[in-house]
């Protein structure tokens, strides 16, 4: 076997471990835009960062909800009391992106439901200091990934608000946090997608079958 051949099979050898670590440690880090079978695109959480947050436990940063693994969380600090909601974190996409109308929130993948967001709004804007409310909704108390969809609009700054949690005096927590794009979508702000306990989806007064 010539050298060539040989470095070949090294270098592939190696490429299937590195992914096979990737695996086995649960990490999915998305480095592209991905587009679904809706229409929808979904930003490469590499070029995501943390705007602002409400507060954050020292062993569950911000940060965690975009490091593309469900088993980290963010949960805001509980260590000298847990403050009253709402509580909020927003994501800095970078640069002004057009069409944002879809936040994707995964809630905590481990353990108790301990801090997951219920009930929920969604501010937008350019400007960090003058974000736009674009409207609320509730979510089921299970672990799917939730969605909020809403109009179409050019943002840098996407502000996830959590107004209820599973009780009253629990933190926030959160496993990831995606935002996505799509031209022409026409949401009323005040009646944000609402997901049941069913699984259906709520707009307008319809009950639809979930997004796949």
């Amino acid at each position: 076997m010539d050298k060539s051949k040989r470095l070949t099979q090294k270098l592939t050898g190696l490429a299937l471990a590195a992914s096979l670590l990737v695996s086995q440690a649960g990490v999915a880090v998305q480095a592209a835009d991905a587009r679904d079978a809706d229409g929808f695109t979904t930003l490469a959480q590499n070029t995501l960062s943390i705007a602002s947050v409400t507060s954050a436990h020292s062993s569950t940063p911000a940060t965690n909800i975009l490091d593309g693994n469900t088993g980290t969380m963010w949960e805001t600090d509980w260590s000298g009391g847990i403050a009253d909601l709402p509580a909020q974190v927003t994501l800095d996409l970078g640069s002004v992106v057009k069409d944002v109308s879809r936040v994707l929130y995964t809630p905590r993948q481990a353990g108790n439901f301990n801090g997951t967001v219920t009930e929920y709004e969604i501010w937008v804007g350019t400007d960090l200091s003058n974000l736009t409310f674009q409207g609320k909704g509730s979510w089921a108390l299970d672990r799917s990934v939730k969605t909020a969809t809403f109009s179409s609009t050019d943002a840098r700054y996407v502000q996830l608000k959590a107004v209820a949690t599973t009780e009253p005096e629990h933190t926030v927590t959160c496993s990831e946090l995606n935002i996505a794009t799509k031209a022409g979508v026409t949401v009323d702000s005040s009646l944000l997608t609402e997901q049941t306990d069913e699984g259906a989806i709520k707009m307008f007064g319809l009950n639809l079958k979930p997004l796949l």
